[in-house]
């Protein structure tokens, strides 16, 4: 299936599957920032070089409804924490 834009996806597999994944980079996440209602994101606590970076959170459009942090370890270099934001309904 052919369609005309980011949007146009999303609300067709929407048609297929309540629950829909977009999985970057960072310009998609920027253009389907405000027809999603949910973010399930990775905070790598670290300062490094990147080139792309994750559209900033508005704090009045999105609440964080859960956080769960992992101290470095064996596995992974650095903390790190999931975090799941639900988009605040407007009245």
């Amino acid at each position: 299936l052919i369609v005309g834009s980011i949007k146009e996806a999303v609300k067709f597999a929407k048609k297929i599957d309540e629950e829909v994944f977009i999985i970057g980079g960072g310009n998609i996440y920027a253009q389907t920032m405000d027809v999603v209602d949910r973010l399930e994101v990775t905070l790598v606590k670290a300062d490094l070089e990147a080139d792309t970076y994750f559209p900033k959170i508005d704090p009045k459009v999105w609440k964080k409804i859960d956080e769960v942090c992992h101290e470095k370890d064996e596995k992974n270099q650095y903390d790190f924490c999931f975090q799941t934001y639900e988009k605040i309904k407007s009245e």
